[in-house]
């Protein structure tokens, strides 16, 4: 805890504001009876305000731990430890730029914009003593036979900053979220896979893949159009969007490095935007009183079967998921599209079975085949020796592609005669 200003510490230590909205403080208020502290709002008629103020970037139920304290260090220690000794490959760090804050806890000039990517340096965000804490869980997971693995999501600016975290002594790979924010323009891909990959190369890391996950809206509604705040998109937009967001995925699981699939992305779901408010329960709504929607449309469980209460994600019987699945998600089943050659489930499935055959896609060599890449073509060639080359052609333009020599291995959409057309990906083998 820390004290706040003022004669009596009645006010916040500083400005900070929390992700979520609101406030990044809350008081500690004395119970009556004068030997235990109290949180909440029921604090202010139970108790007396104690002038110390605990800190927490995100919900008030996540406090910020003090990682000076030695006993911080050794717990974590002792946490990673045992689910190491249980045999967990790894573990997945949250916010792991946001660790330590600047000594002195100063204020910040604009307070109102605690936004996770910002160009601008903040007090609570990627302070050089967070390194420490990495080296540090670094010689605890080499300690294990075989090692064990670290992922970072750390929200971050530029891929240059990502890489500092991913250096040979610290996290051995992060989530590059640089996809996440990017729109469908093959220009805008390229810079993007570029500058990963020349940011990961300075620090010998694998580069990461990323087109959706549990904190941004599912790409079939963004790349559909633009939607604004509570408005649902139409089914036209919606089906263009799958189509794209089937082609992401298809071009992602060509690169070089680790590719991530969010829960049901292979499914085609969309953003479930028209929930009931009754049902959110994201702090980032409750804390901005819903001027901000929050995550939960991206959150609602994915459906396995057809039928059912929970589509299949509950037991027959059981109760109703906490958030509510859109009647047309019984098409977009596991169960459903199992029975479609042709469906995204089957597509995915397809190119994830080529990415574990081909060599070329293991372990290859990337280069740009830059005489492809006009007219929002994403286009680049994986090579092994002694294996076929892939080619993967990523059409983001308007317009089908030239005909694409080799023998086609998977798709995202129909291509006939090596033609890729609009908003598909495909990958083809060359000898």
């Amino acid at each position: 805890c820390v004290r706040g200003r003022g004669a009596n510490g009645e006010l916040p230590p500083n400005n900070w504001q929390s992700i979520f909205g609101g406030l990044a403080w809350t008081q500690l208020w004395i119970a009556p009876d004068g030997r235990s502290t109290l949180v909440g709002d029921a604090s202010v008629s139970a108790g007396s305000p104690s002038g110390w103020w605990y800190l927490h970037l995100f919900d008030t139920h996540q406090p910020d731990v003090n990682w000076d304290h030695p006993d911080i260090v050794r717990e974590f220690d002792d946490t990673l430890r045992f689910w190491f000794d249980r045999g967990v490959d790894g573990i997945r760090i949250d916010v792991a730029q946001g660790m330590i804050k600047q000594r002195g806890y100063p204020d910040v000039l604009d307070s109102n914009d605690p936004a996770l990517l910002d160009p601008h340096a903040r007090p609570y965000f990627d302070q050089p003593e967070v390194h420490e804490i990495y080296r540090r869980w670094r010689k605890i997971a080499d300690s294990y036979d075989p090692p064990r693995v670290f992922v970072a999501e750390a929200w971050l600016d530029t891929p240059e900053k990502r890489a500092r975290y991913l250096r040979a002594d610290e996290l051995h790979t992060g989530f590059n979220f640089d996809l996440l924010t990017a729109e469908w323009n093959g220009d805008k891909w390229r810079d993007i896979i570029d500058s990963s990959m020349a940011a990961d190369a300075l620090v010998g890391a694998p580069t990461t893949w990323v087109t959706e996950n549990h904190d941004v809206r599912r790409s079939p509604t963004r790349y559909g159009g633009r939607v604004v705040h509570r408005e649902v998109a139409s089914p036209e937009h919606l089906k263009l969007g799958r189509v794209r967001a089937l082609a992401a995925m298809h071009t992602i699981l060509a690169l070089p490095g680790t590719t991530y699939l969010f829960n049901g992305q292979e499914l085609g779901l969309e953003e479930v935007i028209d929930l009931d408010d009754a049902e959110r329960e994201d702090p980032h709504f409750h804390r901005t009183k819903g001027e901000h929607l929050g995550r939960d449309g991206c959150r609602v469980p994915m459906p396995w079967h057809a039928s059912g209460v929970s589509l299949g994600f509950g037991p027959d019987g059981g109760a109703k998921p906490w958030l509510s699945q859109p009647a047309a998600w019984a098409t977009l089943s596991i169960e459903s599209q199992e029975a479609v050659a042709t469906s995204s489930l089957q597509r995915v499935r397809t190119a994830i079975a080529v990415r574990r055959a081909q060599p070329a896609l293991q372990h290859g060599d990337f280069e740009w085949m830059l005489e492809q890449c006009v007219n929002g073509v994403v286009a680049f060639r994986r090579s092994a020796a002694g294996a076929p080359s892939v080619i993967c052609i990523a059409n983001m333009g308007s317009a089908p592609t030239a005909p694409i020599a080799g023998t086609l291995l998977c798709a995202s959409g129909d291509v006939t005669g090596g033609v890729v057309p609009p908003d598909t990906t495909a990958w083809f083998a060359q000898l």
